[in-house]
């Protein structure tokens, strides 16, 4: 299994979690996303993770992608990290989606899998 920061071919369309944050000043995100899942392939495939902040990705970072070997079932846990764009004061939603972007990997939340989501204010 093979984790790296690479880039997306597209913005990503599975929701795995969300949260919802009130800002009281303007400022950037600093976002840090976790969840585990486990991944299984026929023929090598893999996922991408990507961050998104009101429904849009981050301008420059937060996306992480796995990719996995042909005949394999691989649990893991995956971190992807951002930095947003200016946000304006107010309530804002930080998500975490996932998409492929080789193969046709099956995604399944193992037992006990987690995901969660944290942001500090920058700038603020």
């Amino acid at each position: 299994i093979d984790t790296d920061g690479g880039t997306p071919p597209t913005s990503a369309s599975v929701s795995v979690f969300s949260s919802n944050v009130t800002l009281p000043t303007t400022g950037k995100l600093a976002i840090t996303a976790t969840t585990s899942a486990q991944i299984a392939c026929t023929s090598v495939c893999g996922e991408y993770y990507e961050l998104f902040v009101d429904g849009n990705p981050l301008p420059a970072s937060g996306t992480q992608t796995i990719t996995a070997a042909a005949g394999s079932t691989t649990a893991y846990a995956m971190t992807v990290i951002g930095l947003s764009g200016p946000l304006g004061a107010g309530a804002h939603t930080v998500e975490l989606k996932r998409d492929t972007n080789v193969g046709t990997p099956t995604i399944t939340t193992p037992t006990g899998g987690e995901s969660s989501i944290s942001s500090i204010l920058i700038g603020g």
